[in-house]
């Protein structure tokens, strides 16, 4: 009897092992299995409904009903959406592409490598604008990468249909079927500013945000499609003070992207133009020590996901002023990805002097990776005439439970110039851990003074640095506030050879998020910097109050007190500052945004080269007849004081049309002008012609 009992127990638990390894090893049991067809279908196989509050994240259900059924073709994936709307729906206005605007708006997100953690992001809008992005696995969009994505929108007293198409090709992916990806469906309100979505799932939870997409599967394999795109160009430029039309070969140009297979991509580009890009805001860059960091918006260096792996440090593309011509080809398969980039700069003289070099720039990457380990391996190259520098970078990751990263950054270059060759080393380590609304990093790095990296942004050398940093992100249950987030971060960057502070600083926030739009954030920085071998304390109050309750009108006001070093005098100062923005979207047509920004300095000395009480500002104005035709107009402005110069205005203007689909037109004009004491000098003013197909 006892011998029976036992073996009964015993097959009990192996069954249960057994039943229990096959539901966690079998991915497809509880997946969301897409049906093939080629005509619409509704049913409850295809069918997703519970859209749960995910801010405030506490799961209450939507209130208006949501229905979503997916099937796919073997050319697209394709979403029917119907939704009940209320009163306060909001319609939003027109724009250009990759304009956010404020509306009610549905987001789709789809994951088709987990172990990369990006994902596809595209937007819905009542109006059908056009957005999308990737995001990627720091829950950043980059809305910079465009698809051929479709969608219908059709409202009436209490429903909105939403019907969408995502084209195959424009995704990246790997294998053969059954193809095994995720996705995530977000319905935003925007009277409410509440987000719905399904499955439950928020930004605050890390990489879990893109492993709890729900699981889909596509059975039918996807038909391979010859997937390029070819975009050439031509523009014409007209100098208004030299009354010179500039038009010759190097006014013709092309952007050229081909897909061999959903896995790997290759792009090209020769002679790329950017007449059509605005002016940059004007900014407080009177008192940096460092040059600020731009972002990057030109189609050949944007990517759907980071096969490169490296920050501004170790490659900043906008160090490649005028490409001459760039090739990139990236790829990724189940356990490794890979990426190859070269391109050479052009050589720019002004009056018979040299100011950029037609260096040479060379990328090669790999990044093997499994579910929670991957090992970054990137070679960098810059080199010319007697002239050459490398770069290896190299960087294993690991997630050695859930949500607990520790990581490595190690970096070796050699730099030679005219028989001259130097080698340094950059170390970066860290650890970050994150648990519900709580997140914690910690970092350290050292470079020694011999590392170059000639194809990053450098600002230090000759140092060791460390960094605590703590975030609280939480909501509210209270009947004004909706969330508050508070942020928490010690640092200290000490100069190897003399064993001295270069800077430490202790910072602060706290952000409060209301129930009437009405938002606060709070801010205090101290601490002490050397500059020229003398130690100098400082500190920064910082208070901030914006209120989003208007859709024409949302005005933040900001104000600063600091003790600030000022590095041209070598001394410290009293600073006081002050901004204004107003920005809103009239109707439909209309679109506005304004800043103003006053500096302030106490007790400055007499000088010709620091204005201690200065003005800068940018306005602009947005007309969009249609989301294809639009027209943006702004003004740059500084009064800054400079010897006798004593202020500063730029001005653009920018057609866009698109005069069918993949044809557009760019008509524009930028010009600037620098007032002296007695004259008004122009600096530069151009009008250019632009046409730009797509095939």
């Amino acid at each position: 009897m006892f011998v029976s009992s036992f073996l009964k127990k015993t097959i009990f638990h192996i069954l249960n092992t057994i039943i229990i390894f096959w539901i966690f090893f079998n991915p497809t049991l509880f997946s969301f299995e897409i049906p093939f067809s080629t005509e619409e279908i509704k049913s409850s196989s295809n069918h997703i409904s519970e859209f749960l509050r995910i801010y405030p994240a506490d799961s209450l259900l939507c209130p208006y009903k949501n229905d979503a059924w997916f099937w796919h073709d073997e050319n697209n994936l394709y979403i029917l959406w119907e939704g009940e709307i209320g009163n306060d729906f909001e319609k939003g206005n027109f724009s250009p592409r990759d304009y956010f605007v404020k509306s009610d708006y549905l987001r789709l997100e789809i994951i088709t490598d987990i172990n990369n953690y990006y994902s596809y992001v595209f937007y819905f809008f009542p109006l059908l604008n056009k957005y999308d992005a990737v995001r990627n696995s720091n829950l950043h969009q980059d809305k910079n990468w465009d698809s051929s994505y479709e969608y219908n929108s059709k409202i009436n007293d209490d429903n909105w249909v939403v019907k969408i198409t995502i084209p195959f090709q424009d995704l990246r992916f790997y294998g053969s079927p059954p193809y095994h990806w995720k996705f995530l469906f977000t319905r935003f309100f925007f009277k409410e500013k509440e987000f719905f979505a399904y499955p439950f799932a928020t930004l605050k939870m890390g990489k879990d945000y893109f492993r709890k997409g729900e699981d889909i599967v596509i059975n039918e394999k996807i038909k391979k499609n010859r997937n390029y795109h070819f975009r050439p160009y031509t523009v014409i430029n007209y100098d208004i003070l030299s009354r010179k039309i500039n038009f010759d070969k190097e006014n013709f140009g092309m952007d050229f992207s081909l897909k061999p297979n959903y896995s790997t991509k290759l792009k090209l580009s020769v002679n790329p133009d950017f007449s059509d890009v605005p002016l940059d805001d004007e900014i407080d860059i009177y008192n940096l020590k460092y040059a600020p960091f731009y972002p990057e918006n030109r189609y050949f260096f944007t990517e759907d996901f980071n096969v490169f792996g490296v920050d501004n440090y170790t490659f900043y593309s906008r160090n490649i002023l005028q490409p001459q011509y760039a090739l990139k080809i990236t790829g990724n398969t189940k356990n490794f990805s890979y990426g190859v980039l070269s391109t050479r700069d052009k050589q720019i003289s002004e009056d018979g002097i040299k100011t950029n070099d037609d260096d040479f720039y060379n990328i090669i990457a790999l990044n093997p990776h499994k579910k929670d380990l991957n090992c970054q391996i990137t070679l960098l190259n810059r080199m010319n005439k007697n002239y050459h520098n490398e770069v290896i970078h190299f960087v294993p990751n690991w997630e050695f439970a859930k949500n607990k990263t520790i990581w490595l950054d190690l970096n070796l270059s050699t730099r030679e110039v005219d028989g001259l060759r130097k080698n340094g080393y950059f170390f970066r380590s860290g650890y970050s851990f994150l648990k519900n609304d709580f997140k914690i990093s910690l970092k350290t790095e050292t470079m020694n003074k011999n590392y170059f990296a000639d194809t990053g942004k450098i600002s230090e050398k000759d140092y060791y640095y460390w960094s605590v940093e703590a975030l609280k992100n939480m909501d509210l249950k209270h009947d004004f506030f909706k969330n508050l987030m508070t942020h928490f971060e010690v640092e200290e960057e000490i100069e190897i050879s003399s064993n001295k502070i270069i800077e430490r600083i202790s910072d602060l926030s706290v952000y409060l998020d209301s129930k009437i739009k009405l938002n606060l954030w709070v801010n205090y920085k101290y601490g002490e910097e050397m500059y020229f071998s003398k130690i100098y304390n400082k500190w920064k109050f910082f208070v901030g109050l914006e209120w989003e309750k208007w859709k024409w009108l949302s005005p933040s006001i900001t104000v600063s007190r600091q003790k600030t070093l000022v590095y041209s005098f070598n001394d410290t100062f009293m600073k006081n500052y002050f901004q204004l923005s107003l920005e809103g979207d009239l109707n439909k047509y209309f679109g506005y945004r304004i800043t103003a920004d006053n500096i302030r300095y106490e007790n400055f000395p007499e000088s010709d080269t620091n204005d201690d009480n200065y003005w800068f500002g940018n306005f602009d104005l947005s007309v969009n007849f249609s989301n294809s035709l639009s027209i943006t107009n702004g003004f740059r402005f500084n009064n800054y004081e400079w010897y006798d110069s004593i202020g500063y205005l730029g001005m653009f203007g920018n057609l866009k049309w698109e005069i069918r689909k993949n044809l557009f037109v760019y008509v524009g004009y930028k010009g600037s002008d620098i007032y002296y004491t007695n004259e008004t000098e122009p600096n530069y003013k151009k009008l250019y012609f632009k046409m730009i197909a797509k095939f």
